[in-house]
């Protein structure tokens, strides 16, 4: 597949996974009112980034979707992942773990129907989860030496990505999802007995009904 040069960035959005925790989480109650503070490690940040899709400075066109969506995916990441990983920021560059297509969409560029790419960048942030806020991640790209001609005057927009609303977290069928407007903990419903209490070492992924006879049984089960 060819590398591609010009794209606009329209939509640029993070999203951090927590999925990693401490022993001094323990204790009934599962995550309810954690805080970020209570996990030890933070092992995925995922950057949600939309962008015009170019080949060789030609605009592809919106008829090309049909010859194969698999290749238009691997030609758009492949261009991401070159500039990721000559970009300035070394911590930004080695953390770089995936990208993913998310969705296709038409454009109009100068009269003509063009693709716009959604794509979903995973990273692995170890103890710098700062690093890895939308502005920086942007910033390593564009100053990368890999081009992607990046429209100065195009207006950027910067959001959060909601992981409870878009139902992309690993929360228990029986908890609940509660984001705090960059991650999220989950925390068991009434009734339920957080796994954690078993030695599990997140908060409301897995949830066990409670019996008179103390019998738990895994929510996951029941559904």
């Amino acid at each position: 597949l060819q590398a591609m040069s010009g794209t606009i960035f329209d939509e640029f959005a993070v999203l951090v996974v927590v999925v990693g925790g401490g022993d001094d989480d323990g204790g009934g109650g599962g995550g309810g009112g954690a805080s970020t503070a209570s996990f030890l490690h933070l092992v995925a940040v995922w950057i949600k980034l939309s962008m015009n899709l170019y080949v060789e400075g030609q605009l592809v066109m919106w008829e090309q979707r049909n010859n194969s969506e698999a290749a238009i995916s691997a030609a758009a990441c492949s261009q991401l992942t070159a500039a990721i990983l000559r970009g300035p920021n070394p911590i930004i560059a080695t953390a770089f773990v995936d990208c993913d297509l998310l969705d296709l969409e038409k454009i109009r560029v100068d009269n003509e129907e063009g693709i716009r790419v959604t794509l979903l960048l995973k990273f692995d942030p170890g103890n710098n989860p700062k690093a890895f806020q939308e502005a920086e991640v942007r910033r390593h790209i564009e100053s990368s030496p890999f081009n992607i001609d990046f429209d100065a005057d195009e207006t950027i927009s910067i959001n959060n990505f909601d992981v409870c609303k878009e139902n992309k977290h690993d929360c228990s069928p029986s908890a609940n999802c509660n984001w705090d407007g960059v991650t999220y903990t989950c925390e068991c419903n009434r009734f339920f007995t957080d796994g954690v209490v078993m030695g599990k070492l997140l908060p409301g992924r897995e949830c066990y009904r409670e019996f008179p006879s103390r019998l738990l049984i895994e929510s996951s089960t029941l559904q």
